[in-house]
């Protein structure tokens, strides 16, 4: 029988779900959507709904796989297929669609590693 790789305490966070904690992989984050007072976290296979700012989750997450793209999103770059700027989209890996606020387009380049 074998386990699966240890992973460091960095790289996991703990949700807690009434009295229950539960752990995520931050790589099997995907996005984090604000909704007024609420964020959803998107993984891979679950969503997870918490009581908390974006901008505290954002403080939680690694600054080197995260980026904020819209005032209401946050995104694993490694998960970016295609930026389309003439629509203010962000095209992930599989079908899913972000929007793209014109106010963090800049943040989002200096991420990325652009050939010209």
């Amino acid at each position: 029988m074998s386990f699966p790789k240890p992973h460091s305490f960095e790289s996991l966070l703990f949700i807690k779900d009434g009295a229950i904690l539960k752990r995520i992989e931050i790589d099997r984050i995907q996005w984090v959507h604000s909704d007024g007072n609420y964020i959803t976290i998107h993984t891979l296979d679950q969503k997870f709904m918490l009581k908390m700012s974006l901008k505290k989750v954002c403080e939680r997450l690694p600054s080197e796989m995260f980026v904020r793209v819209h005032r209401s999103y946050v995104v694993q770059t490694y998960l970016i297929e295609r930026i389309d700027f003439q629509e203010n989209e962000i095209h992930l890996k599989g079908s899913n669609v972000l929007p793209l606020g014109r106010g963090y387009k800049n943040e989002l380049m200096e991420k990325i590693n652009l050939l010209n």
